[in-house]
C-alpha cells in the first residue's frame, strides 16, 4: 500500500486539489444554476477534510494556503460569472 501512495501520491494530491471544485461546479450546473454558489463552501469543506494534515502542521500550513487560497478565488470567480450569465439569460 505504501508503494502505491509513494508512486501515485502526486497524482492523487493533484486530483484531490481539482476534483472537489470541478465536480461541485459541474453537478450544480446541471442541478440548478441558482445554487452554483454552493460550490464555494463545498470546495472549502472538501479541502479542509483532504488537506487538514498539512494545515494543522506548523511547517506546512503556509504552503497549503498558497495552493488553497487561489483555488477558492478561482471557484468564487467562476461561480459568480455563471450566476451573472444565468441571471442575464433569464431576464
Amino acid at each position: 500500500m505504501s508503494e502505491f501512495l509513494f508512486e501515485y501520491g502526486g497524482m492523487i494530491t493533484i486530483t484531490m486539489y481539482f476534483a472537489p471544485a470541478i465536480i461541485s461546479l459541474i453537478v450544480l450546473w446541471f442541478v440548478n444554476k441558482k445554487l452554483i454558489w454552493l460550490s464555494i463552501p463545498i470546495t472549502i469543506a472538501a479541502d479542509l477534510i483532504t488537506f487538514w494534515g498539512a494545515l494543522a502542521n506548523y511547517e506546512f500550513w503556509r504552503i497549503a494556503l498558497i495552493f488553497l487560497i487561489p483555488q477558492m478565488i478561482v471557484v468564487t470567480i467562476v461561480s459568480l460569472v455563471i450566476m451573472y450569465l444565468h441571471r442575464k439569460r433569464v431576464k
